[in-house]
């Protein structure tokens, strides 16, 4: 799980609200993700982001993880109206990013 907010003085950084983290820069985060997310297992690695950007900022936050994680990261619907999703073993080496839909208005 990820906290992913706007720091005026740093900007695009990450961390974890009401805890004792330290502030860490979004990119080192998805970077150390993308070197470690299959070391010990080759099954998907699932990011659940919680979102306090503003729709400028999310697209940048996703064009940052299309790069990073480039063929890893799954960028197709899952949830399609055919009711078979995939598989654990065909999603090997996935990354899979869950999160709110953005609205334009919100």
């Amino acid at each position: 799980s990820l906290t992913v907010s706007m720091d005026p003085t740093t900007s695009r950084s990450f961390w974890h609200r009401n805890t004792m983290c330290t502030k860490i820069k979004l990119l080192d985060v998805l970077k150390a993700i993308n070197r470690f997310a299959f070391v010990t297992s080759d099954y998907p690695v699932i990011l659940s982001i919680e979102n306090h950007l503003c729709i400028d900022q999310q697209i940048v936050m996703a064009s940052m993880m299309t790069h990073i994680f480039k063929s890893k990261l799954v960028s197709y619907d899952l949830f399609p109206q055919d009711p078979d999703l995939p598989s654990p073993d065909a999603l090997k080496k996935k990354i899979l990013v869950k999160n709110k839909k953005i609205q334009e208005n919100s």
